[in-house]
């Protein structure tokens, strides 16, 4: 016996071993589980008679209505709908539908057994992920009870086939009242009816006990109770995939109650009625010539065939997803009908709305991701009320551990979100490989090629759109790797140009920040390109139009803490202060100024500044005497004792000069004899900054230990020598920091900087976490003049 079979034997070992210990957790919720299922089985009693009264109404209103549209109206103000609702409200049909119903929906929302009823390890051998009905099942009988007696699963049977047929029969009911339409939608209480029944038939089309490993049924002595739930079953499901598959022939508005109810049953029917899930990815993937530009972004996973060994791991995996071909093969071979046929009758126009990317395609993709996550993990979101617990190892260990695919930006596929309520944790922090489960890869470039050739609307303010919902959670599911493909496709999209399309663009890319935000997540440059997202920044910035330039600056304002460090030094160092500073720092427009002024001393700079001066930093211009042979970056650092006051900053007034300087400054200034000097590099080589500091500044060892620290450093002393540089040229003409067009505004951008710079030594001192909202002189008026 070599040492795999050793491992194995105790592997298995320990898994019977830890099967027993949870029958017997089981065999203590029996008496539970029988005192609820004969609830619930008491409740679909009372809703059967309710539900015919119901129709009865209905058919009567409608012969009623034929017989006004022919004849007219014989009382009452005329209006059918008024004739039939007071029948309806009359007979107080309505007001005893509603509480049962509202009783079944809290009681289908609990499942109580932790494992499947029957061991899904007879499926696993013949399971595959073929979508065609040639799968035999295994012939291999479910396990016996043990010797000690009955289990806790096998006495849960005697109850399960009333419990089954009993919320089988409350299914065909409810499914009967949406396809005659009962349920008038022009009230709230006929919505709240609507959303309370779809929700009842999703809960019990999810429902454990109508799971393959639950419904197995032994070819060799099949039951025949178990064969008329199984075919019942496979009968509903299709009846409601038609029901869906005619309500969307006609596009439907994401606020209608019937748009997430389609959505989710095409989710759960993707993979329950394989030639759906096939139908579905034919009609939405593009064609692979549409996709250059698409698959260089999120490169395609796989082959995805039937004898693809990834493949057969998630089916072997995850029969509940992809063990369907072996049931619908064993309940055809028995108990034969038409519904198939009656399914490739249907209208296919629904396929059609979702080929255009319609907002049900979004409604559905989400919902897909969140079915997923609902069978694999058991978590329960948006409407997938009847969690599925997590038991044990559920991955399977092609999934990656990490999160992370291959830490590239161009690659950028390797969590949930406030907007959608999703907990963090599960399939959405990173442990799951989404990119290798099967379909997820193509629905995504669909979407992404939808961004990338459709003008994309405004975010809404109240409640997002299906397609941003949508684009939430693909953040939240990659950890914020996808971020990266969304902002290349959203600005590559984007005409420049187009005033409207540009505050568009950005206005997306801030909710998208905003998601990510909430969750906590930082942007890296290992997994984000940062140089391209600064190259679009820097196109708006070059445009000078002060609304978008505004726009930008207050992107960069609210979620600064986000970018780490590579994409944190792109962006301050090389765009805003090596691109941009002279342009901003001295704009014509005062609202920008300002906007810059608190984008450089809130955000730029993460320690306190106090901290910075205490320790006695200064910047000194370097070798202007040489000015044509230095560049404006050439500086120095030098050790200054002297600038320092007991520690705290120094008070600083507004005045055309930087309070930072003045107590140093001259007409000429330059490095004193008596200085020890050295020149730091260009902002090119800015990783030297740090080496620098530790030899001539006298900081401890342990401050620059971290490199967002160091980094602070860094952009601290280019911010001071940058402003040093504004007064330097109004007092020495012969430099040529910045055109000198832009010299009128040097007196008011100093002291606009010097009195932010003021604004920010209060906030320090009141000791605030976050700082203040961004705001300009105008507004704040004499409040920062104290």
């Amino acid at each position: 016996m070599n040492i795999n079979e050793s491992f194995l034997k105790v592997n298995k070992a320990i898994s019977n071993l830890w099967g027993k210990i949870e029958e017997r957790r089981d065999q203590k919720k029996l008496p539970k589980f029988k005192h609820w299922s004969a609830n619930v089985e008491k409740k679909v009693a009372q809703v059967l008679p309710l539900t015919k009264q119901f129709l009865d109404v209905v058919q009567a209103d409608h012969a009623s209505n034929a017989a006004a549209a022919m004849n007219g109206p014989s009382h009452g103000d005329g209006s059918p709908r008024t004739e039939r609702r007071d029948k309806v409200h009359k007979g107080n049909i309505y007001e005893r539908l509603l509480l049962p119903l509202t009783d079944l929906t809290a009681l289908l929302s609990v499942n109580l057994f932790k494992h499947d009823l029957y061991p899904s390890d007879h499926l696993s051998s013949s399971s595959s992920s073929s979508s065609t009905h040639t799968i035999h099942p295994s012939p291999s009988p479910p396990p016996s009870p043990s010797k000690e007696g009955p289990s806790a699963k096998g006495e849960a049977q005697n109850h399960l086939d009333p419990f089954r047929s009993s919320v089988l029969d409350l299914w065909r009911a409810l499914l009967e009242l949406l396809e005659r339409g009962a349920v008038d939608r022009s009230s709230e209480k006929d919505i709240a009816l609507t959303n309370i029944i779809c929700n009842l038939i999703l809960m019990v089309l999810k429902r454990r006990e109508f799971d393959p490993s639950n419904l197995y049924i032994n070819m060799s002595n099949p039951s025949d109770q178990l064969v008329d739930i199984a075919s019942r079953y496979r009968a509903l499901l299709y009846q409601t995939q038609v029901f869906v598959s005619t309500k969307l022939a006609i596009p439907i508005a994401p606020m209608n109650p019937f748009h997430q109810f389609c959505a989710r049953v095409l989710a759960v029917t993707f993979f329950r009625v394989p030639v759906i899930g096939q139908c579905i990815m034919s009609a939405v993937v593009p064609d692979q010539a549409l996709l250059e530009n698409i698959t260089a972004l999120v490169p395609p996973f796989g082959s995805l065939a039937d004898d693809d060994p990834d493949m057969q791991a998630y089916t072997s995996s995850y029969p509940v997803l992809f063990g369907w071909p072996q049931f619908h093969y064993t309940v055809t071979e028995l108990r034969p009908n038409t519904w198939d046929d009656r399914l490739a009758d249907t209208s296919k126009a629904w396929l059609t709305i979702l080929a255009k990317r319609e907002s049900i395609f979004f409604s559905f993709f989400k919902e897909w991701i969140l079915y997923i996550r609902h069978v694999v993990c058991g978590v329960t979101t948006n409407g997938f009320s009847n969690g599925l617990p997590t038991s044990g190892n559920t991955s399977p260990t092609l999934f990656a551990t990490n999160g992370s695919s291959n830490g590239s930006a161009s690659s950028s596929m390797s969590s949930s979100t406030s907007t959608l309520s999703i907990s963090s944790g599960g399939l959405f922090d990173g442990s799951f490989h989404w990119r290798s489960f099967p379909g997820f890869v193509p629905l995504l470039h669909a979407m992404l090629l939808d961004m990338r050739t459709r003008d994309q609307g405004p975010p809404p303010i109240s409640r997002p759109t299906p397609q941003l919902e949508l684009q939430y959670l693909l953040l939240i599911v990659s950890r914020g790797e996808l971020l990266n493909a969304f902002v290349q496709t959203l600005f590559l999209h984007t005409n420049a140009h187009d005033v409207p399309s540009v505050i568009i663009s950005l206005n997306i890319t801030e909710a998208w920040l905003r998601e990510l935000n909430s969750q906590h997540l930082t942007i890296s440059d290992k997994t984000f390109n940062v140089g391209f997202f600064c190259d679009g920044l820097h196109i708006i910035l070059s445009s000078d139009h002060h609304q978008l330039v505004g726009k930008v600056l207050a992107l960069v304002y609210n979620y600064a803490d986000m970018f780490v460090g590579t994409s944190r030094r792109t962006l301050f160092s090389d765009l805003l202060l090596r691109r941009h500073f002279f342009d901003l720092f001295l704009h014509w427009d005062p609202s920008v100024r300002n906007a810059f002024d608190q984008v450089l001393i809130f955000r730029m700079v993460r320690i306190k500044r106090s901290l910075l001066y205490s320790d006695g930093i200064a910047v000194r211009e370097y070798g202007k005497a040489n000015q044509q042979s230095k560049s404006r970056d050439s500086m120095e650092v030098v050790s200054s004792a002297s600038m320092i006051s007991n520690g705290t900053p120094p008070q600083h007034e507004p005045q055309p000069s930087s309070p930072r300087m003045s107590s140093t400054s001259s007409a000429n200034p330059g490095p004193s004899p008596s200085s020890s000097t050295s020149s730091i590099p260009s902002s090119s080589s800015s990783d030297s900054i740090g080496s620098h500091l530790s030899r001539n500044v006298s900081f401890g060892s342990a401050f620059l230990e971290n490199d967002e620290t160091a980094l602070d450093v860094e952009l601290f002393l280019k911010l001071e020598a940058h402003v040093k540089m504004v007064g330097d040229q109004i007092r020495d003409h012969n430099l040529q920091y910045y055109p000198s067009l832009l010299e009128a505004y040097v007196p008011a951008a100093l002291a606009e900087y010097n009195t932010y710079l003021s604004r920010y030594y209060s906030w320090e001192q009141s000791g605030a976490i976050d700082p203040p909202k961004m705001n300009v002189l105008s507004i704040l008026g004499n409040k920062l003049d104290g």
